[in-house]
């Protein structure tokens, strides 16, 4: 009877190991995948801006 409470109580960490493995796996790829985004908008904003500055200087000559 102790033995199997025992066997129970291994497996039943083991299984929340696992889980909480797979949980910060899960997070990690998400992370990475938000920082690619933000990484993309960044150099989004950076065209935008140098965009909106030619533009400026050429209602400047008119």
């Amino acid at each position: 009877r102790k033995q199997r409470k025992k066997q129970q109580n291994k497996d039943a960490a083991l299984r929340y190991r696992m889980k909480k493995k797979e949980e910060s796996s899960t997070i990690s790829t998400e992370c990475e995948q938000l920082e690619e985004r933000n990484r993309e908008l960044k150099d989004k904003v950076d065209t935008m801006t140098r965009e909106i500055n030619y533009l400026k200087s050429l209602m400047a000559e008119v």
